[in-house]
């Protein structure tokens, strides 16, 4: 599942919207699917996966060109410690 934010959100309300569609996908069976699907088609807006925009862009510039997920599975591993890392239930406070 994804989410897609009104091109003029900003700040809290961002926030909010993000915490939500968080905690939708924490508890999604495909959530490392869909957040490996969006690292590596690279997409560029919504929140994938339980990984916000700004979280898949930390996850790009963490990755060598040369080493770049491909193949469905490949940006599992990278997917993975950022859900980790973002999905945890104290994250889900506005």
């Amino acid at each position: 599942m994804m989410f897609y934010h009104p091109g003029d959100q900003r700040g809290r309300t961002r926030r909010r919207r993000e915490v939500v569609a968080k905690s939708i996908c924490f508890g999604c069976p495909v959530r490392l699917d869909c957040a490996d699907y969006a690292i590596r088609a690279r997409e560029p807006y919504g929140v994938w996966g339980g990984l916000t925009e700004a979280e898949r862009e930390a996850i790009y510039a963490s990755i060598p060109v040369e080493q770049y997920p491909r193949l469905p599975g490949d940006g599992a591993s990278a997917a993975k410690l950022a859900i980790e890392r973002s999905m945890n239930p104290q994250a889900f406070t506005a």
